[in-house]
């Protein structure tokens, strides 16, 4: 089954192979630099596994796994880092991560996620229960220039329902014009079609959280809702 995967901030240049075999292998991948973009992303969505660089400027990959077990995600986590040592390893070991060093064949790195993943939910079960509930409304909005239902929605995303066939994935959509809140940057990640006969198909798309005024903005416009 499909797993969320976060990476942060690893610039070595084995990352995009790591994006490609994990996307390949069917895992939803999200790729962002630095702590406070990690920080605002775990606010948002909740992966189910993360996979950090050490260095994220004045924090590092540690301080993120510690963030990410006090706050209750209870996720698995790899630390990487340029260079072996054992006092990091430890480090990393007592914060609940693996720790593995540069640099990363890609092969070898997604069998280690997916072990990780097989071993923290044994038997394949599900993944953990949505940090929030969802809220239903039936407000119409315009998505990617299309007419679309906006079905429901969380502090992460939002599921949207559209008459027709989606086709391919529908990567267009990149934009959500919302009532009171304006245009909200979104990524899609899953669409499925109509296998009811009734002439719609649905996508699901997770708020961007790069932009904090437009992330802070939606959270109220979620909390507004009954």
């Amino acid at each position: 089954m499909p797993f969320r995967v976060l990476i942060v901030d690893l610039t070595d240049a084995s990352r995009p192979e790591l994006e490609r075999v994990l996307i390949e292998a069917g895992h939803y991948v999200t790729s962002v630099t630095g702590f406070h973009e990690a920080k605002q992303r775990l606010m948002l969505v909740q992966p189910d596994i993360l996979v950090t660089g050490l260095k994220l400027g004045a924090y590092n990959g540690i301080q993120l796994v510690l963030r990410v077990n006090a706050e209750g995600a209870g996720i698995p986590a790899i630390v990487v880092n340029d260079a072996y040592d054992p006092v990091l390893e430890r480090e990393a070991v007592n914060a609940g991560a693996v720790f593995r060093t540069l640099p990363l064949d890609a092969t070898s790195f997604v069998t280690l996620v997916e072990q990780l993943l097989r071993e923290f939910r044994p038997g394949g079960a599900p993944p953990v229960p949505r940090r929030w509930p969802r809220k239903h409304t039936g407000m119409v909005v315009d998505a990617g220039g299309s007419e679309a239902t906006l079905v429901d929605v969380s502090y992460g995303g939002l599921r949207l329902e559209f008459s027709g066939s989606p086709g391919e994935t529908p990567t267009h959509i990149a934009r959500v014009d919302v009532p009171n809140v304006g245009m909200v940057v979104v990524h899609p990640v899953w669409a499925r079609g109509d296998i009811e006969g009734l002439g719609r198909w649905w996508c699901g798309v997770e708020v961007d959280p790069a932009n904090e005024h437009m992330a802070h903005a939606w959270r109220q416009f979620v909390d507004s809702l009954a």
